[in-house]
């Protein structure tokens, strides 16, 4: 028995990259193709595959851009305008092949994979701004900057795992071993020069000095082997239905010359009682491992900056402990659920990493501690009859301990509010209207190139409300009554994003003057959106 699936998609998100502060010529494209493949020849053989192919491509020529911010009584305007482009490109390459075979009680299989990435990043962009007050005739900075980046990155995860599978009784047993070599190659080269009021920022008096450069020629050549075994009990009693999972990895990676084990447990119950109580518990020992982008340890001299990759690292450490409730109820004869969940996860070996716009730069050491603690709450249900809604609400407190420094973490979010509800018009189910809401904290943030030690700012709070409506054109819901047997339902839809054209901050440019004083200025998401969509169900 054969069978075969196979998806081809492309993509531009111009449209919605036009609606940024910065105008120019945006011509984004993504091309992707899966495909799965399943061949039975016998009973107890089964091969399967999946292959996925990705491209990206970005490219982008600026033309200019203005921005206002500050307080209703300090309005500030930021003018910019460029000259030079953007090219990026990324491409992805992932193929796996898996062999199984039925053993009586358990089964054996054998899964190799290959994983392939490219990465190219290159731009020269030149501006040249003004930062004025809006209320005034002060001009707080004029002057012009350049950004040149030739980063190229190549990096390749070949694999292989022999798993057994194991049903004996009431449990139900998991093992496997298995071998990743990895390659990785990287050649990068970027710069930025900065003139405020006609001087090159910093401004010694004597030398042409760029404000901030790296280069990086590094490479890795590592294996990694690993072994877990994993068990699930399930009892059944007078009392209730109890469910254990326990387990233990352990695995080796010669770069660092690290053995690592990570034991962990979960727990679930379910009361006789009341069998819509459903109680959770679950803990362990984990372990991150670093990977390329981990490994690279910023080494600055003279102001000039090199990488070199630390072969002394070692993986990031986590004990986490979970616990949850899930009760299921009904209200009018609607089905509905409430979960809730509180986790504590304390953190040592940690490799902090700082934010720059959308880019993730590490320390390259681990060199901090710290926590994490919250709590999620969360309400699902048909608030209107043959309706799906939700409401979730979570609080949350990221924080570490760095060079003496007790800061939040890059992914301190301390509250967060979701909405999604879903209506139909009155006396008709073909018109639905559907709204979400989003109201979460600001993450901490601070100037670039200086460490997370100077993160003492948190950006604005992000707030965005989506309103859909939807029109059921075709509907052969009921079979006996369907015009056309292969067609089940067609909607059209039109989606207005961020409704309300709420300004929502993505991350800040810093302006430095000739004073050497800093101006963070915002990089907002995108504004109001339309979207129309026709969705097709078989």
């Amino acid at each position: 028995k054969f069978s075969f699936s196979n998806g081809l998609r492309y993509k531009t998100n111009q449209y919605m990259l036009g609606s940024l502060e910065t105008k120019g010529e945006y011509k984004p494209n993504f091309l992707d193709y899966q495909a799965y493949l399943r061949w039975a020849p016998a009973k107890d053989w089964a091969f399967d595959a999946i292959v996925y192919i990705n491209r990206n491509n970005y490219n982008f020529k600026p033309s200019d851009r203005e921005t206002r911010f500050g307080t209703m009584e300090d309005v500030k305007s930021f003018k910019v305008y460029f000259d030079g482009k953007e090219e990026d490109q990324f491409q992805t390459l992932f193929g796996t092949v898996r062999a199984a075979r039925m053993l009586g009680k358990g089964a054996i299989s054998l899964t190799t994979s290959l994983f392939s990435n490219r990465e190219k990043e290159t731009y020269d962009i030149q501006g040249q701004y003004w930062l004025n007050e809006t209320n005034g005739d002060e001009q707080l900075g004029v002057g012009s900057y350049m950004e040149h980046a030739r980063n190229f990155l190549y990096s390749s995860v070949q694999s292989m795992k022999l798993a057994y599978d194991l049903k004996l009784g009431t449990h139900q047993m998991h093992a496997g071993i298995g071998w990743k070599h990895e390659k990785v190659r990287e050649n990068s080269n970027e710069w930025e020069y900065r003139d405020s009021s006609g001087y090159s920022v910093p401004h010694t008096g004597n030398d042409l000095q760029v404000i901030y450069n790296m280069r990086a020629t590094n490479s890795i050549n590592a294996n990694q082997l690993e072994f877990y075994a994993q068990d699930t009990w399930r009892k059944e009693s007078s009392i209730g239905i109890l469910s254990v999972n326990y387990g233990l990895r352990l695995s080796y990676w010669s770069w660092n010359k690290e053995w690592l084990i990570s034991p962990r447990a979960s727990i679930g119950f379910v009361p006789a009682a009341n069998d819509n109580f459903t109680f959770r518990l679950a803990m362990g020992l984990y372990n991150q491992r670093p990977f390329y982008k981990e490994l690279r340890d910023t080494i600055t001299i003279a102001g000039n900056t090199t990488v070199q990759l630390n072969q002394n690292i070692k993986s990031q450490r986590s004990f986490q402990v979970v616990a949850g409730m899930e009760y299921k109820f009904k209200i009018a004869e609607r089905p509905f659920k409430f979960t809730t969940e509180a986790y504590y996860k304390a953190q040592w070996k940690l490799n902090p990493y700082n934010v720059d716009n959308l880019k993730i730069v590490y320390y390259g050491n681990n060199c901090a501690t710290g926590y994490v603690v919250g709590t999620d709450f969360k309400l699902y249900g048909e608030f209107v009859p043959g309706t799906d809604s939700w409401i979730s609400f979570g609080l949350m407190k990221a924080s570490m301990s760095l060079n003496g420094h007790k800061i939040p973490q890059p992914t301190d979010q301390r509250y967060n509010i979701n909405l999604f509800f879903t209506d139909y018009f009155p006396n008709t189910t073909r018109w639905k209207m559907n709204l979400k809401a989003t109201f979460a904290d600001g993450l901490p943030f601070g100037p670039p190139h200086t460490g997370l030690e100077r993160n003492a700012f948190r950006a604005p709070a992000y707030k965005r409300f989506d309103l859909g409506m939807n029109y059921r054109l075709i509907d052969n819901e009921d079979h006996h009554l369907r015009r056309c047997k292969y067609l089940r339902n067609v909607w059209l839809g039109l989606d207005c994003f961020n409704i309300f054209g709420l300004d929502n901050v993505s991350s800040y440019y810093w302006i430095t003057d000739i004073s050497n004083h800093q101006y963070a200025v915002p990089n907002y998401l995108t504004g109001r959106m339309i979207n129309a969509r026709v969705l097709v169900e078989l």
